[in-house]
């Protein structure tokens, strides 16, 4: 199944848990005053579901992450519509299985699929800090809107993926030392101008900030 297919998915329940929270909050005026509370709960984690559906493409298991919450989706918030709905808590039945869908889509979750990222082409920040990877191969050259990437406390990291063209803002304080950046040493230099009073690109680079050095002392930094 291509992964793409969850963000369809999550559209046409987006569409689905607003018209019915839309319904729930100005509509819907049951008898017994707590089965307003039960569609309120039931609208509450179809519309939390429904924008985890989006992040399932860049999972590590798409399939079973997006085909869980839908189940939970329907079975749990399905379930609790209609309980609303008919003021009848014998349509329950189906509810506790939703709840254990949800649980399950969370714990298949296996974080993000670090390939996938070029994908999120929007992005204007990457905070990838704290993370235990050696060499990143994630495409983030991809990611062409990207300005500022973030590194910080990595202990194993060694080198740099492909940065973007556009990056601005390039911190990796309290990472090891690492070998020869992976980039266009022009940019790198692009970089360190715009923040040349900063601390962090000093740290950066190994230098002292009193220091004022040419292009092309960075670009052998860079490379040697």
């Amino acid at each position: 199944m291509d992964p793409q297919v969850w963000h369809k998915v999550a559209a046409i329940s987006g569409v689905a848990a607003l018209g019915l929270g839309t319904y729930g909050a100005h509509v819907f005026k049951p008898q017994n005053p707590a089965y307003k509370d039960v569609w309120h709960t039931a609208s509450l984690y179809h519309l939390v579901h429904t924008a985890a559906l989006v992040a399932a493409p860049i999972t590590k298991h798409p399939t079973v992450f997006g085909g869980l919450l839908t189940t939970g989706i329907l079975a749990f918030s399905g379930t609790c519509y209609t309980v609303a709905l008919l003021e009848d808590r014998k349509y329950s039945t189906l509810a506790p299985f939703g709840g254990f869908a949800f649980i399950a889509a969370w714990g298949s979750f296996g974080g993000v699929h670090m390939d996938d990222l070029g994908s999120l082409s929007s992005l204007s920040g990457l905070d990838l800090g704290g993370n235990n990877f050696v060499r990143p191969t994630y495409c983030i050259n991809n990611l062409h809107t990207l300005k500022s990437l973030t590194l910080i406390d990595c202990p194993r990291l060694e080198s740099f993926p492909m940065l973007p063209p556009n990056v601005q803002c390039l911190c990796t304080v309290n990472s090891t030392p690492m070998k020869p950046l992976n980039s266009d040493a022009y940019m790198l230099w692009k970089i360190f101008e715009l923040h040349r009073n900063q601390d962090w690109m000093y740290a950066l680079l190994g230098i002292s900030q009193q220091e004022t050095l040419p292009a092309n002392h960075i670009i052998e930094h860079v490379y040697n």
